[in-house]
């Protein structure tokens, strides 16, 4: 099972509370799939630098973009977090899959 490293502060993550998703900044952001690495981004972790120089540490093949945006009145959320994907995508020489529920 693959846990989100870097919830949205406040709304989800609460580090004063016991309530609310935990964050796991340091976890290896590598999951196996065949004989691949893959560096996976959920929601929020797509517009933070640190996750992607993190993750390309690891030096996935491929990277994974996932956002769950029914929620979201203004679309451009999405277009920002599917382009900053593939930006650091081709930063890195890495293939992309942006993937969202909406």
């Amino acid at each position: 099972m693959y846990k989100q490293r870097v919830p949205v502060p406040i709304s989800m993550w609460k580090p004063w509370s016991e309530q609310g998703a935990k964050a796991y900044p340091f976890q290896n952001p590598i999951v196996k799939y065949k004989q691949s690495r893959v560096g996976v981004f959920i929601c929020y972790e797509q517009l933070l630098t640190y996750t992607y120089l993190h993750t390309m540490f690891y030096e996935p093949e491929y990277i994974i973009g996932i956002s769950n945006l029914w929620w979201v009145e203004d679309k451009s959320i999405g277009e920002i977090q599917s382009r900053s994907l593939e930006l650091w995508g081709k930063l890195f020489k890495k293939s992309t899959i942006y993937s969202k529920n909406i």
